[in-house]
Protein backbone atom coordinates (compact mmCIF):
# COMPACT_ATOMS: atom_id res chain seq x y z
CA UNK A 1 0.00 0.00 0.00
CA UNK A 2 1.09 3.83 -0.10
CA UNK A 3 2.56 5.15 2.81
CA UNK A 4 -0.67 6.80 3.56
CA UNK A 5 -2.15 4.06 3.90
CA UNK A 6 0.17 1.46 4.77
CA UNK A 7 -0.56 0.64 8.54
CA UNK A 8 -4.05 -0.52 10.01
CA UNK A 9 -5.37 -0.85 13.48
CA UNK A 10 -7.14 -4.18 13.81
CA UNK A 11 -8.44 -4.13 17.41
CA UNK A 12 -9.93 -7.15 19.24
CA UNK A 13 -11.21 -8.12 22.42
CA UNK A 14 -13.20 -11.77 24.43
CA UNK A 15 -14.49 -12.60 27.02
CA UNK A 16 -15.60 -15.80 29.06
CA UNK A 17 -17.67 -16.22 31.81
CA UNK A 18 -18.19 -19.99 33.89
CA UNK A 19 -21.20 -19.64 34.95
CA UNK A 20 -20.94 -23.36 36.30
CA UNK A 21 -18.33 -21.62 39.07
CA UNK A 22 -20.78 -19.31 40.72
CA UNK A 23 -22.43 -20.20 43.77
CA UNK A 24 -26.10 -19.81 42.29
CA UNK A 25 -24.98 -23.14 40.51
CA UNK A 26 -24.28 -25.10 43.45
CA UNK A 27 -27.99 -27.17 43.25
CA UNK A 28 -26.75 -28.11 39.24
CA UNK A 29 -23.56 -29.91 39.70
CA UNK A 30 -24.71 -33.37 40.00
CA UNK A 31 -25.50 -33.21 36.63
CA UNK A 32 -23.89 -30.12 35.32
CA UNK A 33 -20.07 -30.29 35.02
CA UNK A 34 -19.29 -26.79 33.47
CA UNK A 35 -21.35 -23.94 31.54
CA UNK A 36 -19.46 -21.32 30.11
CA UNK A 37 -20.81 -18.54 28.23
CA UNK A 38 -17.99 -16.85 25.76
CA UNK A 39 -17.94 -13.73 23.60
CA UNK A 40 -15.53 -12.06 21.35
CA UNK A 41 -15.06 -9.51 18.60
CA UNK A 42 -12.17 -8.54 16.51
CA UNK A 43 -10.78 -7.29 12.89
CA UNK A 44 -8.44 -8.53 11.16
CA UNK A 45 -6.31 -6.80 7.76
CA UNK A 46 -5.52 -8.43 4.44
CA UNK A 47 -3.05 -7.21 2.01
CA UNK A 48 -2.44 -10.01 -0.13
CA UNK A 49 -1.56 -8.24 -3.56
CA UNK A 50 2.01 -8.01 -2.89
CA UNK A 51 4.27 -5.52 -2.17
CA UNK A 52 4.20 -2.75 -4.12
CA UNK A 53 0.67 -3.12 -6.32
CA UNK A 54 0.05 0.64 -5.40
CA UNK A 55 2.77 1.70 -8.02
CA UNK A 56 2.64 1.45 -11.50
CA UNK A 57 5.26 -1.18 -13.06
CA UNK A 58 6.92 -0.95 -16.68
CA UNK A 59 8.74 -3.51 -19.01
CA UNK A 60 9.52 -3.77 -23.02
CA UNK A 61 6.80 -3.48 -25.09
CA UNK A 62 7.59 -3.67 -28.85
CA UNK A 63 6.25 -1.10 -31.00
CA UNK A 64 5.80 -0.55 -34.52
CA UNK A 65 8.08 2.36 -35.95
CA UNK A 66 8.64 2.84 -39.59
CA UNK A 67 7.38 -0.96 -40.26
CA UNK A 68 10.16 -2.17 -37.98
CA UNK A 69 9.22 -3.78 -34.90
CA UNK A 70 11.01 -1.12 -32.16
CA UNK A 71 12.27 -1.97 -28.22
CA UNK A 72 10.15 0.44 -26.17
CA UNK A 73 9.03 1.02 -22.79
CA UNK A 74 5.46 0.48 -21.49
CA UNK A 75 3.11 0.13 -18.39
CA UNK A 76 2.22 -3.33 -17.45
CA UNK A 77 -0.02 -2.43 -14.52
CA UNK A 78 -1.64 0.55 -13.18
CA UNK A 79 -1.01 2.10 -9.85
CA UNK A 80 -3.83 2.62 -7.51
CA UNK A 81 -2.52 4.71 -4.92
CA UNK A 82 -5.58 4.91 -2.45
CA UNK A 83 -5.57 0.64 -2.37
CA UNK A 84 -6.26 0.06 1.09
CA UNK A 85 -6.59 -3.03 3.61
CA UNK A 86 -9.17 -5.45 3.37
CA UNK A 87 -11.32 -5.54 6.18
CA UNK A 88 -13.01 -8.36 8.06
CA UNK A 89 -15.17 -7.77 11.63
CA UNK A 90 -16.14 -10.91 13.04
CA UNK A 91 -18.40 -11.52 16.23
CA UNK A 92 -18.88 -14.65 17.75
CA UNK A 93 -21.48 -15.18 20.98
CA UNK A 94 -21.80 -19.29 22.33
CA UNK A 95 -22.00 -21.70 25.31
CA UNK A 96 -20.30 -24.82 26.05
CA UNK A 97 -21.65 -26.95 28.40
CA UNK A 98 -20.42 -30.75 29.84
CA UNK A 99 -22.95 -32.85 31.79
CA UNK A 100 -22.99 -36.17 33.87
CA UNK A 101 -19.25 -36.58 34.54
CA UNK A 102 -18.29 -35.25 31.05
CA UNK A 103 -19.90 -38.00 29.24
CA UNK A 104 -21.89 -34.83 27.32
CA UNK A 105 -20.99 -31.91 25.86
CA UNK A 106 -22.54 -29.33 23.97
CA UNK A 107 -20.89 -26.11 22.58
CA UNK A 108 -23.10 -23.89 20.20
CA UNK A 109 -21.80 -20.85 18.72
CA UNK A 110 -23.64 -17.54 16.34
CA UNK A 111 -21.08 -15.92 14.41
CA UNK A 112 -21.34 -12.63 11.92
CA UNK A 113 -18.64 -11.47 9.44
CA UNK A 114 -18.44 -8.59 7.62
CA UNK A 115 -15.79 -8.20 4.78
CA UNK A 116 -15.44 -4.70 3.33
CA UNK A 117 -12.95 -3.49 0.69
CA UNK A 118 -12.30 -7.01 -0.60
CA UNK A 119 -9.55 -6.55 -3.26
CA UNK A 120 -9.80 -6.94 -6.66
CA UNK A 121 -8.24 -6.61 -10.20
CA UNK A 122 -11.40 -5.33 -12.93
CA UNK A 123 -10.99 -6.68 -16.12
CA UNK A 124 -9.89 -3.85 -18.65
CA UNK A 125 -11.16 -2.97 -22.30
CA UNK A 126 -8.96 -4.48 -24.77
CA UNK A 127 -8.70 -0.87 -26.20
CA UNK A 128 -6.58 0.01 -22.91
CA UNK A 129 -3.77 -2.29 -24.55
CA UNK A 130 -1.80 -5.16 -22.64
CA UNK A 131 -1.21 -3.36 -19.31
CA UNK A 132 -2.94 -5.02 -16.01
CA UNK A 133 -6.32 -2.77 -14.76
CA UNK A 134 -4.63 -1.85 -10.90
CA UNK A 135 -6.12 -3.46 -7.55
CA UNK A 136 -8.72 -2.02 -6.22
CA UNK A 137 -11.09 -1.98 -3.31
CA UNK A 138 -14.75 -3.31 -4.96
CA UNK A 139 -16.40 -5.89 -3.44
CA UNK A 140 -18.25 -6.51 0.40
CA UNK A 141 -19.81 -9.25 1.72
CA UNK A 142 -21.35 -10.70 5.18
CA UNK A 143 -21.77 -14.45 6.22
CA UNK A 144 -23.16 -15.53 9.26
CA UNK A 145 -24.90 -18.75 11.23
CA UNK A 146 -24.91 -21.37 14.17
CA UNK A 147 -22.47 -23.60 14.64
CA UNK A 148 -23.70 -26.53 17.54
CA UNK A 149 -21.84 -29.43 18.00
CA UNK A 150 -22.79 -32.69 20.80
CA UNK A 151 -19.97 -34.74 21.89
CA UNK A 152 -20.36 -38.34 24.05
CA UNK A 153 -17.14 -39.58 25.67
CA UNK A 154 -17.48 -43.32 27.59
CA UNK A 155 -16.36 -46.58 27.93
CA UNK A 156 -17.40 -50.20 27.52
CA UNK A 157 -14.93 -52.59 29.26
CA UNK A 158 -11.57 -51.68 27.33
CA UNK A 159 -12.94 -49.71 24.44
CA UNK A 160 -13.44 -46.09 24.45
CA UNK A 161 -16.36 -44.56 23.00
CA UNK A 162 -15.91 -40.89 20.90
CA UNK A 163 -18.78 -39.66 18.98
CA UNK A 164 -19.70 -36.60 18.16
CA UNK A 165 -22.28 -34.66 15.89
CA UNK A 166 -21.82 -31.45 14.36
CA UNK A 167 -24.68 -29.06 12.28
CA UNK A 168 -24.18 -25.74 11.10
CA UNK A 169 -26.18 -23.40 9.00
CA UNK A 170 -24.34 -20.65 7.34
CA UNK A 171 -25.70 -17.87 5.01
CA UNK A 172 -23.53 -15.67 2.54
CA UNK A 173 -24.31 -11.96 1.10
CA UNK A 174 -22.37 -9.86 -1.60
CA UNK A 175 -23.99 -6.95 -0.69
CA UNK A 176 -22.02 -4.73 -2.55
CA UNK A 177 -20.32 -5.35 -6.53
CA UNK A 178 -20.13 -3.51 -9.54
CA UNK A 179 -23.02 -3.95 -10.35
CA UNK A 180 -25.68 -6.52 -10.59
CA UNK A 181 -24.69 -9.56 -10.63
CA UNK A 182 -26.00 -11.61 -13.59
CA UNK A 183 -25.46 -15.26 -15.48
CA UNK A 184 -24.03 -15.52 -19.40
CA UNK A 185 -23.27 -12.54 -21.64
CA UNK A 186 -24.21 -9.08 -21.61
CA UNK A 187 -24.54 -7.03 -25.04
CA UNK A 188 -24.20 -3.44 -24.84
Amino acid sequence: FSPDFRTGYFPSFSAGWRVSEEGFMKHTRSWLNELKLKGSWGTTGNNATGNYTWQPTYGSNPYSFNNLQTPGLGVNAYANNALQWEVMSSTNLGFEASFLNRKFNLEAEYYYRNTTNIISRPPMAQTAGTASAPFINEFAMKASGIDINLGYRGRIKDLTIDLGVNALTMRNEVYKYKGPLVEGFNSD
